[in-house]
């Protein structure tokens, strides 16, 4: 360990799915005796190779204007159907400004992480980022599971 130049370290590597949900997210490379301090990012993940090039030859074999088209509308659904009276968005709501990474929060954040165990029970794949609910269309999702996501969301808290 002492002979290893140590010159970046993966941010990523230093968080614990907990830290990813914290407001207050400042990561801190890890301590010289912390094996972490070595990691690096996308190191050699043999098993996740055919899986990756199967969903790579997917997209690829796909018309990447009707994904986004598909990605947009979906976009467009959750948008709409969200009740704006309970929920905030933080990420860009301009169409030219816009993405499929939606960010959303309860007016009262203090909700949010029980908002996202309650999705999670239901089934629905949403990321507790910073202390808001990350959602992510995208083409292999359904009109049907954008309802159900906005179901889910209402019927929260």
């Amino acid at each position: 360990r002492n002979a290893l130049t140590h010159n970046q370290a993966y941010w990523l590597a230093t968080l614990t799915v907990e830290d990813l949900g914290r407001e207050d997210l400042r990561p801190e490379p890890p301590a010289a005796d912390n094996p972490r301090r070595y990691d690096m990012f996308s190191p050699a993940n043999f098993l996740n190779y055919v899986p990756w090039a199967k969903a790579l030859e997917l997209i690829l074999d796909s018309d990447p204007a009707a994904i986004e088209a598909h990605d947009r509308r979906l976009v467009e659904r959750l948008l709409e159907g969200l009740d704006r009276d309970r929920f905030d968005i933080s990420s860009p709501e301009e169409e030219e400004r816009r993405s499929a990474l939606i960010f959303v929060s309860h007016r009262d954040r203090g909700l949010n992480r029980e908002i996202h165990r309650h999705l999670e029970r239901m089934g629905v794949d949403v990321s507790f980022r910073r202390g808001e609910l990350r959602l992510s269309p995208h083409f292999y999702n359904t009109d049907g599971e954008i309802d159900r996501v906005l179901e889910a969301l209402h019927g929260s808290a």
